[in-house]
Formats: structure tokens, sequence, C-alpha cells
């Protein structure tokens, strides 16, 4: 059996990197290893940040009651809140790949820019005109010079629920997640305690 000493290391180990690992979500996003619009990049960046701490704090909160709670039900707690959040997360990506809309500006200098949008859940009368005009596509109708900027202008006034729901789908996915992790974590750290005091 591993001395007092190195089971509290062990201990202190495994509820750090549960607590960094909340935080990589929002770290990803910000540094666009998960592709987000740019227009809303820094906002879900920033939400997925505070929500990963918001867990860890709340794990930290109601240590006592995890570290008492059976090992099986923290096991089957832990994999079904992971199996939803991942179901949320497939919503995401999926719901992103068909209404998150990338094109590149390019501009009369010489330079270009990548620019993601968020497609309407229902598009107005006057953006559905536009678009019947190139078979619906979103792509075709913003790499139109003539219809760009008022395209990608009615895109950004009338995307707010599908942002606030593909906002949705993420928070619930990394709550989920990584609450499972860092709540199964600190179990798994009270086991190492059990011999060696409270943490």
């Amino acid at each position: 059996m591993a001395s007092a000493g190195g089971a509290k290391a062990l201990s202190r180990a495994i509820k750090g990197v549960a607590a960094i690992a909340a935080l990589v979500p929002g770290v990803a996003m910000l540094t666009n290893v998960v592709p987000l619009p740019t227009e809303a990049d820094q906002l879900l960046g920033g939400l997925c940040l505070v929500f990963g701490a918001a867990v860890v704090i709340a794990v930290v909160a109601l240590r006592t009651r995890i570290a008492k709670l059976p090992p099986g039900l923290v096991a089957g707690l832990v994999l079904a809140s992971c199996c939803v959040g991942a179901v949320f997360a497939i919503q995401y990506f999926s719901f992103g790949g068909t209404h998150v809309i990338a094109y590149v500006d390019r501009r009369l200098d010489g330079t270009s820019n990548e620019v993601r949008l968020i497609a309407p859940l229902k598009p107005s009368p006057e953006l559905s005109a536009i678009l019947a005009e190139f078979g619906g596509h979103y792509e075709e109708a913003l790499h139109s010079p003539l219809h760009r900027s008022q395209v990608a202008r009615l895109m950004s006034n009338e995307n707010k629920s599908a942002a606030a729901l593909l906002a949705t789908y993420l928070i619930l996915a990394e709550a989920l997640m990584i609450g499972a992790l860092v709540a199964g974590a600190w179990r798994v750290a009270a086991f190492f305690e059990d011999d060696s005091g409270p943490a």
C-alpha cells in the first residue's frame, strides 16, 4: 500500500489534472482548435472557460458528498453524463456543419480573410429571395460580389436563434462531460485519501 504522503500526492495530481482538463474546451475555442463562427468565437470561448471553472468550483463545493457516494453510483453517473454530453457534442458538430458557413473575403487590396457566419434557422423572405438565385446555397451567394455584403448582413441580423442553439449544444456538452470527468476524478482521489486523512 502506498504511504500516506504518496496517496495525498497522487490525490492532488488527479484533482489538478481534472481541473486543467475542465479549462481545455474554452482554450481550444479561443485558439481556434475548435472552429467557431468569427462573430461568436470569443464569446463562446469565454463562456466555455467560465463554465469549465464553474464546474470545478461546484465539484469542490460538493467534494464531501461526492466522496461519500458509492463508487458504483459514481461510475454510473459519470458514464451517463459522458454519454449525454457526447450526444450534445455530436449535435453541436452536426448543426454547426450545416449552419456555420465559411467563405473567403477577398479585398480590393489583394488581401483575403476567411469569414465564418451562422445561417439563420428561418431566413427572411428577402434573404430567401437572394438565396433562390443560387440554388439555396449560402456559400455561392457569399462568393457573389454583388450580393456578398447584403447576404452577410442579413445572416448576422437573422441568426440569433441559430447562434443560441449552437451555444446551448456546446455548453451542455462541456458541462456534462467535464462535470463527469472532474467529479469522477475527485471520487477516485478520495479513494487514495481514505487512509491518509481529508484533502
